[in-house]
């Protein structure tokens, strides 16, 4: 059985992105206590048991200078604080998906997490599988957070970078915050990823405007195009 992991590294401004495609299976040497199982959003998927697994993906620099796309199907009953995915180097944060800084919800932060975190409205512990959708755009500085197609949050992240970021799915790294569920189809795109979204969720610095454009695009969630 084997699960099928794309990521395209996100690097600087003076480098290249590199593209990692391959195909994992438990008996790669990343694999740490996480399972294969057979009903993923798409053929097989990665399972945590909220104790001691993860998979050390490897090398994924991140900078603000570089618009990106992230995209990861998740899957969990619980709602517990728990870290599904991170890039990170020691201190330095490059991105993280985070589940349970409110009961089930999503959180999308990055090198600016101390300040900026874009919560999701909808909780995703169901049991069903969801498709999480990150898209920053780089020109701007801003990322827009999708579940299942639909809009949740959108804010400006600032300047940042975190050139030397390991990417780890399943905990935290250098803390513990085990994650209890299942991830499938992640990627992490060195991509233009503005789109609609960004200019409703972002239209300028100005937070008054900015939380008008949220109450805006949240009238009319269900009716917004996928990215």
């Amino acid at each position: 059985m084997h699960w099928c992991l794309l990521a395209v590294a996100v690097v600087s401004q003076h480098l290249v992105a590199q593209a990692i495609n391959e195909t994992l299976d438990a008996a790669d040497a990343r694999w740490h206590g996480a399972k294969v199982i057979a009903d993923g959003r798409t053929g097989g998927a990665a399972a945590f048991d909220g104790k001691a697994s993860w998979i050390d993906v490897g090398r994924c620099p991140i900078d603000a200078a570089r618009s990106f796309m992230l995209t990861c199907a998740i899957r969990t009953k619980d709602g517990r604080f728990a870290t599904p995915l991170i890039a990170r180097d020691g201190e330095v944060l490059g991105l993280s998906l985070v589940i349970g800084r409110e009961p089930g919800k999503i959180s999308f932060e990055a090198w600016s997490w101390l300040s900026v975190r874009l919560l999701s409205r909808r909780r995703v512990d169901d049991g069903q599988w969801h498709l999480i959708e990150v898209a920053y755009d780089a020109a701007t500085g801003s990322a827009v957070l999708s579940i299942d197609g639909e809009a949740e949050a959108g804010a400006r992240l600032g300047h940042g970078a975190s050139p030397k970021a390991e990417l780890r799915l399943g905990n935290n790294i250098g803390t513990d915050q085990p994650f209890h569920g299942d991830l499938d189809q992640v990627r992490i795109e060195a991509k233009d990823a503005r789109s609609e979204r960004h200019k409703l969720f972002v239209p300028t610095g100005d937070p008054i405007k900015l939380a008008a454009a949220l109450a805006r695009v949240r009238g009319r969630a269900t009716a917004a195009p996928p990215f």
